[in-house]
């Protein structure tokens, strides 16, 4: 309880200071809409959506990867940090409906005892892979069949835009800042319904069109998602308050 008082002045003492600023830039249309019921005032937010790297991934890179972590395809992968708004013991239940599909969860532990009772149904299936160097981190991006982020709460979700740079089909929450990343490029989802969770993972893994449809319009759209746009935009806000 004193902890979560303590974080919460903590939040409160946040806000406080950076209604002082004269800008305040935000990378979602989702989390601009936040800022303003926090009572942030909104001439002062300006909203510039993140980018990303692409990086080329090689077959036998993925091949090699497989064969050390002893996984097979098809799999789900999710990526980010274990905490209770990334709502993996919904994605858990989704994957019971998943028989003989492996789960590969990348990114610190965080929160991991959280879902430690949703985990137990599945657990042979389920690889906890932990932190990776960021060339790993591609390769699994490569390597998966589907990309899972049923998040209940993001300000962007740069995961989703690092899945598509790969073709990797994504599906994703419909009701927080990923589907603004996402778009029309991949299925979207009500992230507290494990079986649509379920059905939509069943529909890119067993309909191949879907699943290749989804792949080029992820390239498409991460295409455009570059972190010179970020920068550029960027300097732009920095000359409003400067001149």
């Amino acid at each position: 309880r004193d902890l979560h008082l303590s974080l919460r002045r903590q939040r409160q003492m946040c806000i406080r200071d950076r209604r002082r600023a004269e800008r305040i830039i935000c990378p979602s249309q989702t989390t601009f809409k936040d800022l303003i019921k926090a009572g942030f005032h909104e001439q002062n937010i300006r909203v510039v959506p993140l980018g990303v790297k692409t990086r080329k991934v090689g077959e036998e890179q993925v091949k090699d990867l497989l064969e050390e972590n002893s996984i097979s395809t098809p799999f789900v992968l999710w990526v980010g940090t274990i905490e209770p708004r990334k709502n993996i013991p919904t994605l858990l239940q989704a994957m019971q409906q998943l028989p003989e599909i492996p789960l590969v969860l990348i990114g610190p532990k965080g929160w991991e005892s959280y879902m430690k009772s949703a985990i137990e149904q599945i657990r042979e299936r389920v690889k906890i892979i932990g932190e990776v160097d960021e060339a790993t981190k591609h390769i699994w991006y490569k390597a998966a069949s589907v990309f899972c982020f049923p998040s209940l709460m993001d300000g962007f979700g740069l995961p989703i835009a690092e899945a598509m740079s790969h073709g990797t089909p994504v599906v994703t929450s419909s009701t927080t800042a990923t589907a603004e990343v996402a778009g029309d490029s991949a299925l979207l989802i009500d992230p507290k319904s494990a079986d649509g969770i379920a059905e939509s993972i069943m529909e890119i893994l067993y309909n191949p069109e879907l699943a290749q449809e989804l792949s080029e319009k992820g390239l498409e759209r991460a295409r455009k998602m570059t972190w010179k746009d970020t920068a550029l935009a960027t300097a732009d806000i920095y000359r409003e308050v400067v001149y």
